[in-house]
């Protein structure tokens, strides 16, 4: 200990305003850090006043070292010049603080135990400020503080415990990394603002943190350098509202596997260059990306695979250069893909418990092509009602089978939100679109190109679906096709025109066709003048043309009339055959065997 006798002006003045409990003692020169030491542990004065005096303006140029100390008064400085390392491991004070104060070999308060605040406004440190461990039982204020450390972290307190809020904000700036790994927060982390630099590692890493109310990195917030916040654990909402994160090519965000029990903002302006990843998240509430941009080409630049939101996702007026997944995700509101300019886009096997609404626009890029879309097993309850535009929703579907690709879920789940939304016409269309799929595909599969006879049986019968029923979607395509063979039948029946010379008479004008009875056909009558009895059915080319399309239905034609020449049995044959096989098709429709997937539901 310093004896009174030798202490410095300076030092005699900070003395005497900590016996007289002044608030604030400014002082010019030197003031050593042994009579510091002395002085917060009350060896100069055991009776003075504990609520302490706060140093102003001192120089102070040789360590201070305070290591493994319990101090009775709080320590704390103000504009201050430490030119050598402070040594502060395993304090334990009332108050710690070193606002203004410049730091040139910076702190080391390693463990330190702090039972109320951490006073870091505005210094100016140059060298690392290390608070690993520490346990601070107010807050812990960094704001506007310039810290520096081009070797390793410029600001590391790892596993910190604050029983209140943490401030990095309001300028705050980090040349060098600023490790939070493991920290245990009982208020919000405010980053609004700050500046982290630190191109070669993470600008701030604050994996596996533990966060009672919000964190906020937004409204000037800036990173060069990767953003680490995986495994961490916010009790409130974490919001990068206008936040830039840059780590070209890199990871510029990265959030997996975090929980959030309200809301996350990348809305409002935030910018990324490098990995944006969220992949395996929880949200409490919604997820909102709203006027963000996030560029990364030719890789990820959103990863949202597997995240689990309670709310809505809104991803409006958005950009992206790169992919984005939010596969597997589990969306229970609406998500919303509206105005966004997109390069790549999964939603594969993400499931939304609401409404779905997007634009046609979203799935072309700049240049006005496709951009590469995955949607096989994405799954919603809703389309929006304001844009159920079929035509649209086939592209969409349209853009996962392209080429050998063929994915049947996105026209199956189509299919199904149209049938409960009340648009069966619409739901029929795309079940339609998704068998013309299915025939296309036959010709591309190689099991029946090993299979030359069975692949060729498929394709003809799925051509017959298709022309006859539309594969089931289409059942009044059948009565099309009655109409045309009873029109051929009775164009070519009825024609005196068609029939060869030899079988004319005036009577019987077209006798290509004859009476099937023996008696009649051999009759003077018939053959002389073509009479027929009157008891005799007369021919009628449109009731012949009806029962030869369908031979169900006897009207007495084709039992008391046959043809004479080949051409008219041949088209009398093929009408037959055609109208049979369009009618048992027909019935089997009828009866369920063949028809709309849904029907076996």
């Amino acid at each position: 200990m310093i004896p009174e006798e030798k202490l410095t002006p300076a030092e005699e003045k900070v003395l005497a305003a900590f016996r007289t409990g002044d608030s604030k003692v400014s002082v010019k020169g030197e003031v050593r850090g042994d009579f510091l030491r002395h002085l917060f542990l009350g060896g100069y004065d055991e009776k003075a006043d504990y609520r302490g005096t706060v140093i102003d303006g001192a120089n102070i140029g040789d360590v201070l070292n305070m290591e493994f100390c319990e101090t009775k008064f709080p320590v704390r400085f103000r504009k201050c010049c430490f030119a050598q390392e402070i040594e502060l491991q395993q304090l334990t004070c009332p108050e710690l603080g070193f606002g203004g104060c410049t730091l040139k070999k910076g702190i080391d308060a390693l463990r330190a135990k702090v039972d109320g605040i951490v006073n870091l406004t505005k210094v100016n440190a140059t060298d690392q400020v290390r608070l690993s461990g520490a346990n601070v039982g107010g807050q812990l204020s960094c704001t506007g503080g310039s810290f520096q450390n081009k070797k390793g972290d410029a600001l590391n307190a790892q596993g910190i415990k604050v029983v209140a809020d943490v401030f990095l904000r309001d300028g705050f700036k980090a040349e060098g990394g600023v490790s939070l790994l493991g920290a245990d927060i009982g208020g919000q982390l405010s980053c609004t603002g700050g500046s982290f630099q630190n191109k070669k590692g993470d600008a701030l890493n604050a994996q596996g943190i533990k966060v009672v109310a919000d964190v906020f990195l937004r409204d000037g917030f800036k990173a060069e350098g990767g953003v680490r916040l995986s495994g961490a654990d916010i009790g409130g909402q974490l919001n990068c509202t206008g936040g830039v994160f840059r780590n070209e090519g890199e990871d510029a965000l990265i959030a997996q596997n975090i929980k959030v029990t309200q809301d996350v903002f990348l809305h409002g302006g935030f910018n990324a260059e490098g990995a944006v990843s969220l992949g395996g998240a929880e949200i409490g509430g919604q997820f909102n990306c709203t006027g963000g941009s996030f560029q990364n080409e030719g890789k990820i630049a959103l990863n949202a695979r597997s995240i689990k939101a309670t709310s809505e996702v809104l991803i409006r007026n958005f950009s992206a250069n790169g992919w984005v997944y939010f596969s597997n995700a589990t969306i229970e509101g609406n998500l919303e893909l509206t105005d966004c300019k997109l390069t790549h886009l999964s939603l594969a096997g993400t499931s939304v418990s609401g409404e779905f609404e997007d634009d046609a626009e979203v799935y072309k890029n700049d240049q006005g092509n496709d951009i590469v879309l995955n949607i096989d097993g994405f799954c919603y309850q809703r389309l929006n009602a304001a844009k159920e535009r079929v035509k649209d929703r086939l592209a969409w579907v349209g853009l996962m089978s392209k080429g050998d690709e063929f994915r049947p879920q996105p026209y199956e789940q189509l299919m199904k939100v149209y049938r409960e939304m009340g648009h069966m016409n619409w739901a029929r269309r795309v079940g339609f679109e998704l068998e013309k799929k299915r025939h296309k595909q036959l010709r591309l599969n190689r099991d029946h190109k090993r299979f030359l006879l069975l692949g060729w049986a498929w394709w003809i019968w799925y051509w017959a679906l298709r022309g006859t029923i539309g594969y089931g979607y289409k059942p009044f395509r059948a009565l099309y096709w009655f109409i045309f063979l009873i029109a051929v039948g009775f164009t070519l029946l009825s024609g005196a025109s068609f029939c060869p010379n030899p079988y004319r008479t005036e009577s019987a004008p077209c006798h290509c066709m004859a009476p099937s009875d023996a008696e009649v056909l051999l009759s003077e009558d018939w053959k002389m003048h073509g009479k027929l009895p009157k008891d005799y059915p007369g021919f009628n080319p449109v009731y012949y043309a009806v029962e030869a399309a369908l031979p169900v239905l006897p009207l007495g034609q084709t039992e008391n009339w046959h043809p004479k020449t080949w051409w008219v049995r041949w088209v009398q044959g093929a009408i037959t055959i055609i109208g049979a096989l369009v009618l048992t098709i027909l019935a089997s429709y009828g009866v369920g065997v063949l028809g709309p997937r849904w029907k076996n539901e």
